[in-house]
């Protein structure tokens, strides 16, 4: 089994580049996502109007930050959408993948040896998968979104 899966990152260079854009595509999604949920978590208001006098409110030199728990199921929602395209990127980098050693796989041997290997197979995936398959890419996680959550949850903690 070993050899097979070296005959294929071999006769298939692009396979060994896949990884590293899947990396790359996951940690920028990463970053976006983050910073962005900084800012739904600092929703809320500031009260700096705290000293009394007279029943009249003044600002003071100190503030007291209070968040606004409204913010919070769409804080939920978004959760729920990073997860999904974290998600999607994995589902897509593993129909690259399949979708190449598929189209190794069914090449004929000649003298024992796979002499025609396909070209450019991650960029015949990308095509195909925009063509045909996006649709099934996207129901699969949709179907499938709990265990994915678990999955970096358990990851973040």
């Amino acid at each position: 089994m070993l050899n097979v899966a070296f005959e294929v990152v071999f006769a298939m260079r692009s396979l060994a580049i896949t990884p590293l854009v899947l990396a790359a595509a996951k940690f920028i999604a990463c970053m976006v996502l983050a910073y962005n949920f900084m800012y739904l978590a600092s929703v809320g208001n500031f009260e700096d109007r705290r000293i009394q006098v007279n029943g009249e409110l003044y600002m003071g030199a100190d503030k007291k930050f209070k968040f606004d728990w409204g913010i919070l199921p769409w804080m939920l929602y978004y959760l729920y959408g990073w997860v999904w395209i974290m998600e999607i990127i994995n589902a897509i980098g593993h129909f690259l993948i399949s979708f190449s050693v598929v189209s190794w796989y069914f090449i004929r041997k000649e003298d024992g040896m796979k002499r025609a290997v396909p070209n450019m197979p991650i960029w015949k995936g990308t095509q195909a998968m925009v063509v045909y398959h996006m649709g099934s890419v996207f129901l699969r996680l949709f179907s499938c979104w709990w265990n994915a959550f678990l999955h970096y949850s358990r990851l973040c903690l």
